[in-house]
C-alpha cells in the first residue's frame, strides 16, 4: 500500500522520520529524545576540508541524478549492518523528489560521482537521510558544499537525526526534542505550518 505523500510530509514536519520494520509491516514513524542538527547560522567551515575540496577538483551538482544517488546509498555497506533504504523507503524519496520535497547534493569531478548524499527539503529545513563515498575525503567535502548551498539558499537547519564526531566539526549539536520542535517550528514558513495540522 502506498504511503500518503501528504501524511510523509506532515511526518517529518512534526520532527519524526520513516523507518521500514519488515516485509508485512507498515512503515513506521520514529522521534528521537536527543536530536542532531546542525545550525546553519552557526555553520563552521573547516580549512582542512576546503583543501581537500581544492585537491580533488570536484564540484557539487544539486539533482544532478536524484534516483542514482539514493540508490548508490542504498547499496552502501552500513557500518553497523543491515538495510533501512528498503525499497519501500526509497519508493517514498522518489516520490517525495518528484513533488519537489528531497534534493541529491553530489560532488561530481568531470562525469564521476566522488560523494553524494540525499535530503528530504521542507520549509527552512533539511533532513539529511543517507550519504557515500568513493574517495578519500570526498564525503567530507560533500557535506560542507551542502551545508554553503543550503545555507546561501536560505535554510536555517540542518537535522542529522544523530550527533556524530564526523557532523561535529561543521557545527553540529546534540538537542532535546522540545528544543528541537521549537527550532522546527521557526524554520517554517505559515504554509508550512498549515501542512503540520494533517498530523495533530
Amino acid at each position: 500500500m502506498s504511503v500518503d505523500l501528504a501524511d510523509v510530509v506532515a511526518g517529518y514536519a512534526t520532527g519524526h522520520y520513516l523507518q521500514d520494520d519488515g516485509p508485512g509491516r507498515p512503515l513506521t514513524w520514529m522521534a528521537r529524545e536527543l536530536r542532531g542538527v546542525v545550525p546553519l547560522d552557526n555553520l563552521r567551515v573547516s580549512r582542512s576540508v576546503a583543501r581537500r575540496e581544492h585537491e580533488l577538483g570536484g564540484r557539487l551538482v544539486v539533482d544532478g541524478d536524484f534516483a542514482k544517488v539514493v540508490r548508490w546509498c542504498a547499496e552502501a555497506p552500513r557500518a553497523e549492518g543491515g538495510v533501512w533504504l528498503t525499497d519501500r523507503v526509497v519508493d517514498v524519496y522518489l516520490r517525495l523528489h518528484a513533488a519537489g520535497l528531497a534534493r541529491s547534493f553530489e560532488l561530481r569531478r568531470g562525469d564521476s560521482l566522488l560523494a553524494a548524499e540525499f535530503a528530504v527539503t521542507f520549509g527552512r529545513v533539511a533532513f539529511a537521510e543517507s550519504a557515500t563515498h568513493t574517495i578519500s575525503g570526498s564525503g567530507n567535502v560533500c557535506s560542507q558544499l551542502t551545508l554553503l548551498w543550503l545555507r546561501a539558499n536560505g535554510f536555517k537547519l540542518y537535522d542529522i537525526q544523530r550527533l556524530s564526531p564526523y557532523m561535529e566539526r561543521f557545527g553540529a549539536v546534540a538537542i532535546p526534542r522540545h528544543e528541537y520542535e521549537v527550532r522546527l517550528r521557526d524554520a517554517m514558513t505559515p504554509e508550512d505550518v498549515v501542512v503540520r495540522q494533517r498530523w495533530n
